[in-house]
């Protein structure tokens, strides 16, 4: 955690600059990606300093299934903005949207922020096209609730393994919570492709 504030620190000013994407705003994508990555890796690390250094620890399938899926959402997340990056707007809609809000800055379909000093945690439950960007997306909201309910939940489940002093393997994780994390996974990727500029 205090590499990627040094890393967010030196690289765009802020402690969570880690968070912040290329459009100069906060990714929700980016934060699963840096949960789960601490709280697994660091989960690891204490087993193995609690085993005397041994690193043998069993590691369920689901998690690594978890981690796929969160870094796949990421990669996907990713291409799917270049896509619409690439994308100049309709000129109309663009022509009506320069005339009721002022000068919007934008990359294709894409608005963007610009300087990383705008970047706001409200950036994550945010539309990212010209056309919503001030508006809630309610894909993201789910998506945040599913991935901190799941990520807690976890989280109190290593506590009780640290409590019990078993060092052994990581908590199981459920299967169904998976699948239910790659469903709002899915659901958010989907709307996040539709163009809606």
């Amino acid at each position: 955690m205090v590499f990627m504030g040094y890393l967010g620190i030196k690289v765009y000013g802020r402690v969570f600059g880690i968070l912040i994407d290329s459009r100069n705003k906060f990714s929700l994508s980016r934060l699963q990606i840096v949960l789960w990555t601490l709280l697994l890796m660091s989960s690891i690390f204490l087993f193995g300093v609690l085993k005397g250094g041994n690193l043998d620890i069993v590691v369920d399938p689901a998690l690594w299934a978890l981690m796929g899926i969160s870094v796949g959402s990421t990669a996907s997340a990713v291409m799917i903005k270049g896509t619409k990056a690439a994308r100049n707007p309709n000129t109309e809609q663009w022509n009506i949207l320069k005339s009721g809000s002022g000068d919007v800055n934008h990359l294709g379909l894409l608005h963007v922020n610009e300087a990383i000093d705008q970047a706001r945690f409200i950036d994550m439950f945010k539309g990212e096209e010209i056309s919503d960007f001030a508006y809630l997306d309610v894909s993201k909201v789910q998506m945040f609730v599913f991935t901190i309910a799941i990520w807690l939940a976890y989280l109190s489940s290593i506590i009780g393994f640290v409590a019990e002093k078993n060092y052994s393997s990581l908590p199981i994780i459920s299967d169904s919570l998976v699948v239910l994390l790659g469903i709002s996974h899915a659901g958010y990727l989907t709307v996040k492709a539709s163009v809606k500029s």
